[in-house]
């Protein structure tokens, strides 16, 4: 009995001392003066990614139509619902996922599996684009973290120029 306590006090003490330092760590930068000079630049030089307007995500639904057909037929004959919806992530995972697979769709369809699978990529766009924005919003407003930043200047595109 004695010897559980031990450990137990062990793992709480040591609990404590994690959240400790994962609190330290999440201090919230209040009016961006606990963010480094470097991270402040970096994130002041962001710029969005390029996403499909109204028109390019209307009409791919008509032109991916054929491909977009065979990915759910594939999915289908293997027991997996797919929603066919660009929007779902995980739709977007799934197409992803057959990016290379030209011996499953037959290489008739290649062409069109490559052109789909780069127009996901070019539609995922939005949603990281979204993420960027809330973190953008909470830098203006001072309440993002260290790592929030750090992750926000890792979601953005690579500027070339810099």
């Amino acid at each position: 009995m004695v010897a559980n306590l031990k450990i137990n006090i062990k793992k709480i003490i040591s609990i404590g001392l994690l959240i400790s330092t994962v609190s330290a760590r999440y201090v919230f930068a209040n009016d961006k003066s606990e963010l480094s000079e470097e991270l402040k630049n970096h994130i002041e030089s962001i710029e969005l990614y390029e996403v499909p307007n109204i028109n390019e995500r209307t009409n791919s639904y008509k032109k991916y139509e054929e491909i977009m057909e065979l990915i759910k037929e594939y999915y289908r004959c293997e027991g997996i619902e797919v929603s066919g919806n660009l929007d779902d992530f995980q739709y977007q995972q799934q197409v992803m996922n057959l990016a290379t697979a030209t011996e499953i769709l037959g290489e008739d369809n290649e062409e069109q599996l490559v052109d789909f699978t780069k127009f996901i990529d070019y539609y995922e766009n939005i949603e990281i684009n979204n993420e960027m924005n809330e973190l953008l919003d909470k830098y203006e407003s001072g309440t993002i973290s260290i790592d929030e930043a750090e992750y926000l200047i890792n979601l953005a595109p690579i500027n070339l120029d810099d």
